[in-house]
Parts: structure tokens; sequence; C-alpha cells
């Protein structure tokens, strides 16, 4: 099986590392550069191939969890409306003797009501987005 030439990662005599930097490169450079020069096809091959298995097991699973993402999602914002109905129920239900009391307990849970739209309105634009204008938002955020 192919196996890093050993003085791969060494350090220089300058006590600099020899390896690729993202310094110095846009991208890292690929393992194939550091293939041996008596190293036949089929090690290659099997390299290759195993190399190709572990980034389709990478693509199987963000795409699970994106689905999972998106199922959760779903249940979050029916969770808030489920609250919402919930809220506005108990503003509708309530029975107590002190008027003054049940003008307190009827803005309280419409307040209630309110704040689950609101976050659940939030939560819909923002998951709402495309990914390139996700990906501006995040970028934008960590500068």
């Amino acid at each position: 099986m192919w196996q890093p030439e050993p003085n791969w990662l060494a350090v220089g005599s300058g006590g600099v590392r020899t390896e690729p930097s993202l310094a110095r490169t846009a991208t890292a450079m690929s393992w194939i550069w550091f293939v041996g020069g008596n190293v036949d096809a089929r090690e290659i091959h099997d390299a290759v191939r195993v190399q190709w298995s572990k980034a389709m097991a990478r693509r199987d699973r963000w795409t699970e969890e994106v689905e999972l993402l998106r199922e959760e999602m779903k249940r979050v914002l029916r969770s808030l409306a489920k609250l919402q109905a919930i809220w506005l129920a108990r503003a509708e239900m309530r029975e107590v003797d002190d008027p003054s009391l049940v003008g307190g307990l009827r803005a309280y849970a419409l307040r209630q009501v309110a704040m689950y739209k609101e976050i659940s309105a939030a939560f819909y634009a923002r998951w709402n987005l495309s990914a390139a204008q996700a990906v501006r938002i995040v970028v934008e955020e960590e500068n």
C-alpha cells in the first residue's frame, strides 16, 4: 500500500517546514505529488479508490445532515405555531372573578403569542435564504 515518503513533513535546515502551507498556496497540495517513484499503477488505483470512497462517505453524511436540518427546521416552525395556538386559546378561555386580573392574564397570553410569532417569522426569514445568501451573511458576521 502507498505510504508517504518519510521526509515529506521534515523540517528543513533553516528550521522551516518544507510541506506546502496555506500561506504560500491557495489550496493544499494533493497527496498524489508525494508518491514515490517505485509505485505501481494498481497501488495508485487502490489509493484513489480509497480517497473516492472517503469522499463519497463525506458527501453522504453531509447530505443526511442537510436533510436532518431541514426536518428540524420544519419541526421548530410547527412547534412555534402550536405554541402560538396554545397561548391564543389561553387568552380566550381563562375564567377569573377579578376583571383586572382577566385583563392582565389576557395581555400576557397575547404577548406570548406575539413573541412566538416574531420568533417564527425571524426563523422563517433566516431559513428561507438561498445558500449563496446564507454564506454571505455568515462571512459578514465573521468579519
